[in-house]
């Protein structure tokens, strides 16, 4: 946890810092001060929100402490008001595209704006903003830029990042990586494929020998009908497809399924120059499209408005018979779309599902 709180202050500072300085770039084009302004007004948010979700109660400030270093600690509900407030104002500056040019990838969005906007107005249980995050969520739905894949499996492959899924990725490279134990928080690779990754797995496999924690629990991989494709395209049952790991080698609580999202793949950190565990490149993804539609179906039904048209297009990419369209429902959907992908966790809270 410590880690967390580092890695979000340190990115709450460098956005306060782009905040504080652009105005002293000489003859800068306008546009793309706004835009600037905006990316670190939207990243600062989503620093907070992580915080938010976590502490409740933080130290908040906008622009950066100066000694000693002393600020108030805001209640959770103030963090909130303060951070939708800031990601109404970049809605209001129009300084932000749909969809970042190719090659940008990894820019704040106005889509990746909106989904963090509608996360935090969920979570908050903010009804009076309920409409707006809907309209937001269809105006990504509408605006033609996204898409579902139809192979879900290969949302998760190194060919498949920045699909046309993908609303908001974070950026990791294995090319040229000097990630190391030494330097553990340097540009490059990431750790996580390692970490969740197979013991005992085989070349042949196509798979690296891992460390095997996180391993995903059997009846997450029983509560899919056996035909809905996000079971065998996001979970591993390697016993079932490959030669069974040993019984030595599994790790505690291991149970011979592993998150096929993220699990360390052969040759997944080509191109590094450091350490090897340390630089797989598979990026984060953070916002899928498929979200946004179970978000405009979820907030349809705490609006009174029917938005099932986008639920049964999610189920109909993942061959899912299921039909019932309750909020209950919907959430039961997101849970098997978005396993492994840190959304569970907070549907539970925020729905008072967890104890």
């Amino acid at each position: 946890l410590d880690r967390i709180w580092t890695i979000c202050y340190s990115g709450v500072n460098r956005s306060c810092i782009v905040l504080e300085k652009i105005d002293l770039v000489p003859n800068m084009d306008e546009a793309l001060k706004n835009r600037y302004i905006a990316e670190a007004t939207v990243l600062k948010a989503f620093y907070y929100n992580i915080m938010w979700k976590y502490w409740g109660n933080i130290p908040y400030y906008d622009k950066n402490l100066t000694a000693p270093y002393f600020t108030k600690q805001l209640k959770a509900d103030e963090v909130y008001a303060k951070c939708v407030e800031n990601l109404e104002k970049v809605f209001e500056m129009d300084a932000l595209p749909m969809k970042a040019a190719p090659g940008e990838e990894g820019r704040v969005t106005k889509a990746m704006a909106y989904m963090l906007y509608t996360e935090m107005v969920m979570y908050q249980n903010d009804t009076e903003r309920y409409a707006q995050a809907l309209d937001y969520m269809e105006e990504i739905i509408n605006s033609g830029e996204y898409s579902l894949v139809a192979d879900f499996a290969s949302i998760w492959l190194e060919s498949g990042e920045w699909g046309t899924e993908s609303i908001w990725e974070i950026n990791y490279t294995s090319e040229g990586a000097p990630r190391s134990w030494g330097s553990p928080l340097t540009t490059g690779g990431t750790v996580y494929p390692m970490l969740i990754g197979i013991p005992g797995a085989t070349e042949a496999s196509g798979f690296s020998d891992g460390w095997g924690f996180g391993p995903v629990a059997k009846h997450a991989y029983e509560m899919y009908a056996e035909d809905d494709i996000r079971r065998d395209g996001g979970i591993l049952d390697y016993n079932a497809k490959f030669e069974p790991i040993p019984t030595e080698k599994m790790r505690w609580q291991g149970t011979g399924y592993y998150l096929l999202k993220y699990v360390a793949r052969r040759n997944g950190n080509h191109g590094q120059i450091a350490d090897g565990d340390m630089n797989h490149c598979n990026n984060i993804r953070v916002y899928r499209f498929s979200e946004a539609l179970l978000n405009a179906a979820e907030l349809g039904v705490l609006t009174g408005k029917d938005r099932s048209q986008h639920l049964a297009e999610v189920r109909a990419r993942a061959n899912c018979s299921a039909t019932g369209t309750s909020q209950l429902d919907i959430l039961e959907e997101r849970h098997k779309e978005f396993v492994g992908e840190g959304k569970r966790y907070w549907d539970l809270i925020r729905t008072d599902q967890a104890s």
